[in-house]
C-alpha cells in the first residue's frame, strides 16, 4: 500500500488562505450573473489548472470569459446567445460546452453550444412546458449529459438527455412525485453518472426530500439523502468526471427553521450559521482539501477549508477577511477557485479568487527559523532542484496532491549541505517535499513544470 503523509504536530494558521485577493472579471447588469448553484459556472485546465473559463449572465444574454495565467487577468468577454443561468463544463480534448435558459416563443427552452465548434447553438428541449435550470457534464466518450427542471402540469419535474455527435438521445423524466427544482449531474468513482434534486411532497402532508439516482447500465431507482418536515432544497454537486467520491450539498431548515448549508460526503463539514444561509456549493480534492461556500444573509460569503493532516479551519467571511465593503453573493466554485456576484447596483461586478491548497505550517517563530533553515531552488523547476539546508537531513518523502508517496530519498550523506534531487522520473505538477530531521519535519511545495 502507498505511503500516505503521517500527521506531525501542526496547527491552522489565519495565513490558511489565498495566494492572491479577489480579482475583478468583467460587470454584469444583473445581480444574480453567477446563479444558480447547481450548475458549474467556472473550469479549469492546463498546466496547474492555469486556463480557467467563466460563464455568466448579464440582463438576457450569456457570456463566458478566460484566463490563460490562473485567474490574473480575464478576456473580454464572448458573446455565447440569448438568455440566463448557463452552466460550463470541459471535455477530455479541452472544449468547453455551455447550456443556458432561453426564452423562445412565449416558452422557456434549454439551449446547448460547443465554444469550439462551428455548428449553431441546439435546443435540447423545445417542449410545451417551461424548461429552466440546465446542467450538463461531458464523460470520456464525448458524451453531453443534460438535466433540468421542467414544468409539467401543476408541477416541476427533473429531465434528462443526452448529446453526441449532433445526435440528440431520447428524453428521460428522472423524477416521479411532487414538485421538484434544482437538478445537478456529475460522474463519481467508479465512474457513475449521478443526478440529484430536490423534492417538495405536498400530500397527504408536506415533506421535503433530496433525491438522487445513477446510471451505471440503466437508471436506478430514485434514493433519498435527506426528507424531513422542514425545508431542504437547492442542491449542488460537488464537480466530478468520476476522479472523486460522491460529494453534494444543499440548503436545509431542519429543527431551527433557519436555513443552513448541509455538506454530505467529501469530507463533510457542515457548520452552522447566524443567518439565512443559501446556494451552498463544495470542492473536494481527492479527499486531501475540501473548500465549503455558503451565501449568508444575502450580503457576505462564509467559507471553510479543509487539509487532511489538520482537520477543519474556522469558518470565515470573505467580506470581513478581504475588506470587501460591498455585498457578496450567489458562490460557485472549483477546486480552490472561486466565483462571485458583487455590488448594491448595476453594474455590478463578477470577482474571482484562487484560494491555493491550505497547508499547515509550524507556529509563527518556527516558520521563520524553517525558512533560514532550509531553501529550495530552483523552484518551479524542470529537471532537478537543491536543497541547501544548516542542519543534517535524514531523508527526504515526495507526496503528490493526494497524499500518496511518489519518491523517498534516503541515501543522504552526513553532514551534506546541498543535496539535488533529481525529479526527472517524476510527472508535471505540484508536489510536497517533507524533509525528516532528527527531531524536526518540514514540508515545502515544490512545482515541477
Amino acid at each position: 500500500m502507498a505511503d500516505k503523509f503521517i500527521p506531525f504536530i501542526l496547527i491552522i494558521t489565519s495565513s490558511l488562505f489565498a495566494q492572491s485577493g479577489p480579482i475583478l472579471v468583467n460587470y454584469t447588469m444583473s445581480h444574480d450573473a453567477t446563479t444558480y448553484t447547481n450548475s458549474h459556472k467556472i473550469v479549469a485546465h492546463g498546466s496547474y489548472e492555469s486556463i480557467i473559463y467563466i460563464t455568466y449572465h448579464s440582463s438576457d444574454s450569456v457570456f463566458y470569459t478566460y484566463s490563460s495565467n490562473g485567474g490574473g487577468s480575464w478576456s473580454t468577454p464572448v458573446f455565447v446567445g440569448l438568455g440566463k443561468n448557463p452552466a460550463i463544463d470541459i471535455d477530455k480534448n479541452n472544449n468547453h460546452h455551455i447550456a443556458w435558459t432561453r426564452f423562445v416563443s412565449n416558452n422557456y427552452e434549454i439551449f446547448y453550444d460547443c465554444i469550439e465548434d462551428i455548428n449553431p447553438p441546439v435546443n435540447i428541449t423545445n417542449t410545451p412546458g417551461n424548461s429552466t435550470l440546465p446542467d450538463l457534464i461531458v464523460d470520456t466518450s464525448l458524451t453531453v449529459h443534460f438535466t433540468w427542471t421542467e414544468n409539467v402540469g401543476a408541477s416541476n419535474q427533473i429531465f434528462y438527455r443526452t448529446y453526441k455527435s449532433g445526435i440528440l438521445g431520447d428524453t428521460l423524466r428522472i423524477s416521479d412525485i411532487g414538485d421538484n427544482n434544482q437538478s445537478s449531474i456529475s460522474i463519481f468513482d467508479p465512474y457513475k453518472l449521478y443526478i440529484i434534486w430536490g423534492c417538495k411532497v405536498t400530500s397527504p402532508s408536506t415533506r421535503y426530500y433530496i433525491f438522487y439516482r445513477f446510471k451505471e447500465i440503466g437508471w436506478s431507482l430514485k434514493d433519498s439523502l435527506r426528507y424531513s418536515s422542514c425545508v431542504c432544497r437547492c442542491p449542488s454537486f460537488d464537480f466530478s468526471h468520476g476522479e472523486d467520491v460522491f460529494g453534494t450539498c444543499w440548503e436545509d431548515s431542519m429543527a431551527t427553521g433557519n436555513l443552513e448549508p448541509v455538506f454530505y460526503g467529501g469530507n463533510g463539514g457542515t457548520f452552522g450559521t447566524s443567518g439565512r444561509s443559501r446556494f451552498p456549493v463544495m470542492s473536494t480534492v481527492a479527499n486531501v482539501w475540501s473548500y465549503l461556500f455558503v451565501q449568508e444573509d444575502s450580503i457576505d460569503i462564509l467559507y471553510r477549508l479543509y487539509y487532511f493532516m489538520s482537520g477543519w479551519g474556522s469558518v470565515r467571511s470573505l467580506r470581513t477577511d478581504y475588506n470587501i465593503s460591498e455585498p457578496v453573493r450567489f458562490p460557485n466554485c472549483i477546486g480552490d477557485k472561486l466565483v462571485w456576484t458583487q455590488g448594491n447596483n448595476a453594474p455590478y461586478k463578477i470577482y474571482f479568487m484562487k484560494f491555493g491548497y491550505p497547508i499547515s505550517v509550524h507556529e509563527g517563530n518556527k516558520k521563520r527559523n524553517e525558512e533560514n533553515l532550509l531553501e529550495i531552488f530552483p523552484n518551479p523547476t524542470s529537471k532537478f532542484c537543491v536543497i541547501h539546508s544548516t542542519q543534517n537531513i535524514e531523508n527526504i518523502k515526495i507526496y503528490n496532491v493526494t497524499g500518496v508517496l511518489v519518491k523517498g530519498i534516503e541515501q543522504i550523506k552526513s553532514n551534506e549541505k546541498n543535496i539535488k534531487i533529481d525529479l526527472l522520473d517524476i510527472s508535471l505538477g505540484i508536489y510536497f517535499l517533507q524533509f525528516n530531521f532528527e527531531n524536526n519535519k518540514i514540508v515545502r511545495k515544490v512545482i515541477i513544470q
